[in-house]
Parts: structure tokens; sequence; C-alpha cells
């Protein structure tokens, strides 16, 4: 996101010139230091979060007349639970650093707000007057100058960093606009639990779809692992809509994407090399690893190092076949974890495939999306993003009837 939205738009603008106390964090606006009345007749402050519609760096009309509140219930200034704007206790989004406690409904009759100067105002002018009544003056801010009559300082406007308990590093980037399906959805603190360093190694048709999920996450950084070129049977398989420019430039794979991603978020960090034993300590700043290679014996040292620096992963496999009647086969999906590590392994096949020199390497790109989801979700329901009461070992879908089986952990 730009590092001040405000000068593009004139409704977040306008409440800036007004002495308004705004920063966003993430798709979501808060408003600081609304006077109002809290329990017992007592003049407090409070913050009114609001979801954001943009579009890039530029507030659109918003969606909703909701928004949430930090604070205690508002009341009326005769001490009366303010029932016409408190909806419901509990508030509508959580994030990693905002826990909020109320829900506001507030609607202009007939219709949405025109703009967010509206909504804002609207809200506070409804908490104010009844503080004002109590605490006369308490208001008088809102104007664009303080009772000294100089201009107001407001908080600086723009996206917040992580501060959770992992260290950032060097390499870690951070997307570009705000995540504003998150906020709407009121999921920022379980899209908050992903935020880690993620390795991806392989980017065919699987590993693309993989990235393709992951870039979409709070992580931090991502790092591509493939030594090969980006090839006009790739486009088949991948996401989106390779040009033929793109086909005939020869780009290596993890330049390719990375070029294609890093429009939507930076710490995207390409590596042009085939993974094994020579310099697998690559692996070793991961927080989290997709094993997305075709190569059984390649995966024998990639796995052998994570599991040695206690990273877990999760390896994908497909194995399919055209026969008269239609392609079959299996997908695979196999966690490994620093409990699990050895019984993961088991699960893998890593020795060398039985030669056959007419044998074909049959995928499609609806399968190579459906093993990339099954990966990526498993590694949401490891990071707590999804509830689950298990730890998966290793998943098999059979393409034929659709019938899926996992192993779990005791």
């Amino acid at each position: 996101m730009s590092a001040s939205p405000t000068s593009r738009s004139p409704d977040l603008a306008r409440l800036v010139e007004e002495g308004y106390d705004l920063s966003l964090l993430g798709g979501l606006m808060l408003v600081r230091r609304l006077p109002y009345v809290g329990p017992f007749r007592q003049v407090r402050e409070g913050v009114l979060v609001v979801p954001l519609n943009l579009r890039g760096d530029v507030t659109t009309a918003p969606r909703t007349h909701l928004v949430s509140w930090i604070g205690k219930t508002p009341h009326t200034a005769e001490g009366e639970r303010f029932s016409a704007v408190v909806w419901k206790s509990g508030g509508m989004h959580t994030s990693a650093l905002v826990e909020t406690t109320h829900t506001f409904c507030v609607r202009p009759p007939g219709r949405e707000f025109h703009d967010y100067h509206e909504l804002v105002t609207t809200y506070a002018t409804l908490l104010g007057t009844h503080a004002e009544r109590l605490s006369p003056g308490v208001m008088a801010r809102f104007g664009g100058a303080d009772a000294t009559g100089r201009p107001r300082a407001v908080s600086p406007v723009g996206p917040q960093p992580w501060t959770g308990s992992r260290r950032r590093s060097a390499g870690d980037g951070a997307p570009r606009y705000a995540d504003t399906a998150s906020s709407r959805a009121g999921i920022d603190g379980l899209n908050a639990r992903l935020s880690e360093t993620v390795g991806i190694i392989g980017l065919g048709g699987t590993g693309s779809h993989v990235l393709d999920l992951v870039v979409k996450t709070a992580v931090r950084a991502i790092h591509l692992f493939d030594a090969d070129t980006f090839e006009q049977h790739n486009a088949f398989r991948s996401p989106g809509a390779a040009s033929l420019a793109d086909i005939s430039a020869g780009r290596k794979k993890v330049d390719h994407f990375s070029r294609v991603y890093s429009a939507m978020r930076t710490g995207i960090v390409p590596h042009a090399v085939r993974i094994d034993e020579r310099n697998a300590g690559l692996l070793d700043d991961l927080g989290f690893c997709f094993v997305c290679v075709d190569d059984a014996p390649a995966k024998a040292p990639i796995l052998d190092r994570l599991s040695s620096a206690s990273i877990p992963w999760i390896d994908v496999g497909m194995g399919l076949a055209a026969t008269p009647d239609g392609i079959v086969g299996a997908l695979r999906t196999t966690v490994g974890t620093p409990t699990s590590f050895d019984e993961a392994r088991r699960r893998i096949p890593t020795g060398p495939p039985v030669r056959d020199d007419y044998a074909l390497n049959v995928q499609t790109g609806d399968l190579n999306a459906l093993n990339a989801a099954l990966a990526v979700v498993e590694w949401k329901r490891m990071r707590g993003f999804y509830a689950s009461d298990r730890t998966a070992l290793s998943s098999v879908l059979i393409v034929g009837d659709g019938l899926s089986s996992t192993e779990s952990l005791p």
C-alpha cells in the first residue's frame, strides 16, 4: 500500500484535515481517540475500526455500514446503553494487532454511506454528542486545529509491520496493496498465523499453483527453487495466462513466476538452482517448505536437509496414466513434522523408477491445482488457520472415483 493513501483519497484526506487520528492496518482504518460516554456516565476515548473498500491505494464507496469498536460499551448522556448504535457485543474484525469489543450498526435511510468521511463523522457525531453534553469542548479538536488553534498532529497513515514473536529478516516482503478480502471477512488474525518464510521447491504444474495460493496469504517471504526454463507446455499447467512473449523470453521458471507475482507482493526470492546435497543449505532459514518435484530420487537430499534442520514440510505426488477409458491415478499429500519425519518419509517414494523409455509424464492443470490446494489447506490447518483436532500424515485421493483416505498421527 502507498505510504500515504490519504493523499489520493479525498475522503480520508478530509478526515485528517479535520483532526481525526487515522492509521491503517491492512485493509482496516483505525480512527483513534473518539470521545464517547462509557459506563457510569464517564467520558472516555475509543477506537473505531472501519473495513476499507480499496482500489489499489484509493478508497471507493463503502460496501457496508457495519464497523467495529475498541472500548467500553457506549452509553447515552443519561447513562443508558446506546442501543441505537451498538448492534452487538463482540467485533467483526480480529487481527494480530487489533481485537475489537463491539459491532456498531448505523445506516443512512435507504442507502449506504457515500464515502468514509460521511461514515466516520456520522459515528463520531453520534457518540460525541452525548460526550459533549457531559464534558463540553471534548469534540472541539475535530475541526483541523486543537484548543490552542494549532494544527493537530495525527498518526502517520500507512501499513503497519507484523510485530509478532517471529523476527523479520532483511529478505522479508509485504503485500503491495491491502488484503481487503481478509479484513472484510474479519479473518486478519487467522491470516497472521501464516506469517513465516515459505519455500517452494519445484515450479511445475503443482508447484506453480502452490505459489499462486501462498502468495495471497500473510507469509513474510517466499523462496522459489527450480533450475528449469519456463516453456510452452508449462503454460498449460500453470495458473494465469502466459503470453507468447513470456514463452519466447526463455526465462527460468523462478524468474518468470517472480516477475508475475511480484506485481502483488515483495519478498519473492528466486533461486535458479536444483537442490541437491551440495546446496541444500539454502533451505536452512525456511519456516516451512512445499516439496513439489516429480523426480523421486531428487527428493532424498531435500527431505534429509529439511528434516535435519527441523523444518516442517509437505511433499506432493501425482501418479496418472492414460487408458482407453480415460485417465486414472492418484494424488498424494504427505506431511513431515519434527514428530513425524520418519513416518512421513516411509510413505514417499525416493528410489529410481522402473525404466520405461515409452512412459509419458501425464499431468493435467486441474489435478495440479487440486494437488496444490490440498497441500496448502493442510499447511493452513497445521498453522491453525483452519480448525482441526488432528495432525495429518499422508492423504491419497483416487482420481477415478473421487474417494480419499487420510492417515493421521495417533
